[in-house]
């Protein structure tokens, strides 16, 4: 405790300075002194978890990437941002409020890990039996062939993958009568199936059913990398590491598991920058071609998703003019959990909406609400719209409070709701840097977790053999 203590010390102390250094225009220093204690603050939630796989690690490092991305490709890469952010970018307004958004999170931090000296570090091998009964892997493969059936069945109903680009297949497909999310139920799927995998016997019977599993699985993998949605594909296997290191925990970041997510990050960029060849080669449009350019551009951190909240915040500094909201997004994000086709009347607008209508140009802003096309939000823009400069700091403090109290509770209290809770909630550590609210995460998440008990509850229990 009194090294977790100290290395937050550290952090404020590093988060002043780096804070005064952006008033006298010293960006590379802030930068620098920035990314030491983005590190800090990954290495402190470890410390508190004991598992690189827990989502206060994952929080941490997805912060350091959209934070940092953004500010890096302006500042140490010659060249733009992508459309539609264009210069002037506030590389110095954004480092100061990632600042107060760091600081926020090591307040968290602190001040909830002040009660969590002596939780256990993994979930005990023998508490929840469930984990290992047939029922349970029964309701995991459920739930992985149900969200591979219902992507599949989307694409059928609005013709196949012919539209020219993703933004507009996305918007046909969210147009649909009853369209259930397909995510979350993967989300769950896969995190079970980790918890599951994590709790029985290796022998020649687990390792089968765990290969039926994945292959239940492929539709899934294909119909995202089709259509170029990789955040849900990427959340869907990253839970499956939550899940087995709830029970097993990662305490050593290997070589291995750093160069495998290098090849899947230069495999990621691959297909980014030839989607559009991939679609219109789908749709018999054109020919398939390697663009070299575009995959070496496709590499650089800042001009893919990680840089998408640095630049719209740039475009929300240089454009927005309301007054500050005081918290309204928060609640009229709300609606957007009720279906358009359900809701009486017309719905207020979102956060992303008033965004698009506010602070991007008039043909990128036609081009959303027509095709669909835009580039999600900035939780720190957002904050900052709601309550400026304190509320950063406001919200990111109550976020990482939240996700250590969720740490405590799983194991504290490691019932399989909150089990499966923590692996279901899990993607929404990433999100949770770049969008304003996780309420489709929460929403759809414990649905699919009743789904899943109800399952174990009406199908034989028969165990499979612990360690």
């Amino acid at each position: 405790m009194k090294l977790i203590t100290f290395k937050i010390v550290s952090i404020f102390i590093i988060c002043i300075i780096s804070y005064v250094l952006v008033e006298y225009n010293f960006n590379y220093a802030s930068f620098s002194l920035l990314l030491i204690n983005c590190i800090l603050l990954i290495y402190i939630a470890y410390l508190l978890t004991r598992n690189w796989f827990s989502i206060s690690v994952i929080f941490a490092i997805f912060f350091l990437f959209y934070g940092l991305s953004g500010p890096f490709a302006v500042l140490f890469i010659p060249g733009r941002l992508p459309s539609p952010f264009h210069p002037p970018y506030q590389v110095g307004a954004w480092l100061q409020a990632v600042n107060l958004a760091l600081a926020g999170c090591a307040l968290g931090f602190f001040l909830v890990s002040m009660e969590t000296k002596n939780i256990l570090w993994h979930i005990p091998l023998k508490s929840n039996n469930k984990i290992s009964s047939n029922s349970f892997l029964i309701a995991s493969q459920f739930l992985i062939t149900i969200a591979s059936i219902i992507s599949w069945v989307n694409i059928i109903r609005i013709g196949g993958i012919k539209y020219p680009t993703r933004s507009l297949l996305l918007k046909e497909i969210g147009e649909l009568f009853l369209t259930p999310p397909d995510a979350h139920w993967a989300y769950a799927g896969m995190g079970a199936l980790g918890l599951w995998w994590a709790k029985t016997t290796k022998n020649h019977n687990t390792k089968k059913q765990l290969i039926i599993s994945l292959i239940l699985f492929l539709p899934y993998i294909m119909y995202n990398i089709l259509i170029g949605e990789r955040g849900s594909l990427f959340s869907a296997i990253l839970v499956f590491f939550v899940g087995y290191s709830l029970i097993k925990p990662f305490q050593v970041l290997s070589i291995r598991v750093i160069i495998i997510a290098i090849i899947v990050y230069i495999i990621n960029a691959f297909i980014m920058a030839h989607r559009t060849y991939i679609f219109r080669y789908l749709s018999n449009e054109g020919s398939f071609m390697i663009d070299i350019n575009a995959f070496y551009l496709r590499l650089n951190p800042g001009f893919i998703e990680f840089g998408n909240p640095f630049g719209t915040f740039s475009m929300y500094i240089n454009n927005w003019d309301l007054p500050p909201l005081y918290g309204q997004t928060y609640l009229t994000d709300l609606l957007t959990l009720i279906p358009r086709w359900l809701y009486p009347g017309e719905k207020p607008k979102t956060i992303s909406s008033l965004f698009h209508e506010q602070i991007y140009g008039s043909e990128f802003r036609r081009g959303y609400f027509t095709l669909g096309a835009g580039v999600g939000s900035s939780a720190i823009a957002v904050a900052h719209a709601n309550f400026r400069e304190p509320g950063i700091f406001l919200v990111y403090f109550l976020i990482s409070s939240l996700i250590v109290a969720l740490e405590r509770k799983v194991r504290v209290y490691p019932n399989l709701f909150w089990l499966l809770f923590y692996v279901t909630i899990a993607p929404a550590a990433v999100v949770w840097n770049r969008v304003s609210h996780i309420y489709y995460y929460l929403f759809y998440g414990i649905i699919a977790i009743f789904v899943f008990e109800f399952i174990i509850t009406i199908y034989p229990k028969g165990d499979i053999k612990l360690k």
